[in-house]
């Protein structure tokens, strides 16, 4: 996802606005009507989750000591450094 697929950018909370616009974007995984974005922000993963029927991000995680989304199976581990 970037900041541009969100129907109402400026109505993001002030950390989704920080992740789209400085994180490094890594991959998406998308199931059902949910797309799994994971970024990199300050060596560490973060994961948006953005439902697209509702067009809202309904969760961030940081991934920190924490694994990586299984739904994200297509990422190798040399895409992670």
């Amino acid at each position: 996802m970037n900041p541009s697929a969100t129907s109402d950018y400026q109505g993001l909370s002030i950390e989704a606005r920080n992740i789209l616009e400085h994180g490094v974007f890594v991959t998406k995984s998308e199931f059902y009507q949910v797309e799994v974005s994971l970024y990199k922000m300050d060596q560490e993963f973060v994961e948006v989750w953005y439902d697209t029927k509702r067009e809202a991000i309904t969760q961030i995680g940081y991934l920190k000591g924490h694994p990586i989304n299984p739904f994200i199976k297509h990422i190798s581990p040399v895409s992670l450094n």
